[in-house]
């Protein structure tokens, strides 16, 4: 390292603004992530607010950065997270969580637009497959009325007594 490199250093152990995080190499911005997620057990939604910025913003820019979480939190209410955004608590005092405790008024399922549209699209999906199944079985009605017509009545008899294609 040449004389005239400056060095950069993170207080990692600190709330921190949205600005300062993205300012930081990938593989600081993993490492704050997810000490705040496993020792706090913290959605991304109060880490977005604790760096001020939309739930939207915080997991757009997690997910092109592939942070891979597969941990599920659901929003809780802990002394030591509002201390530690206050800047009262440094992440490496911080406490193993006790069973936390839910403020049902908070814990409410938020579906984003984009979550929203993407319900819409698998629907639009779905619906279009059960179309094309009720096609299928219209055809298929349609065959064996046909088969049966040809040989009125003297089909060979079906072995089960539950009819040859199911009607919904």
């Amino acid at each position: 390292m040449s004389q005239n490199e400056e060095i950069q250093s993170y207080k990692l152990g600190g709330p921190m603004s949205w600005e300062a995080f993205k300012a930081m190499p990938l593989d600081l911005e993993k490492e704050y992530y997810h000490s705040l997620r496993s020792c706090f057990h913290v959605t991304k939604s109060q880490i977005a607010e604790m760096m001020g910025v939309s739930r939207n913003t915080f997991s757009t820019f997690i997910n092109k950065m592939g942070i891979a979480d597969h941990e599920t939190y659901k929003k809780v209410v802990s002394e030591q997270w509002d201390l530690f955004c206050a800047g009262g608590l440094h992440i490496a005092e911080a406490k193993e969580p006790e069973p936390t405790k839910y403020d049902e008024e908070t814990d409410v399922l938020r579906i984003s637009q984009t979550n929203a549209d993407t319900l819409r699209e698998m629907n639009e999906v779905l619906q279009c497959e059960v179309d094309a199944l009720k096609r299928e079985n219209e055809i298929l009605r349609a065959k064996v009325e046909t088969v049966e017509l040809i040989f009125a009545g003297r089909a060979p008899e079906r072995r089960g007594k539950e009819p040859a294609i199911w009607s919904p």
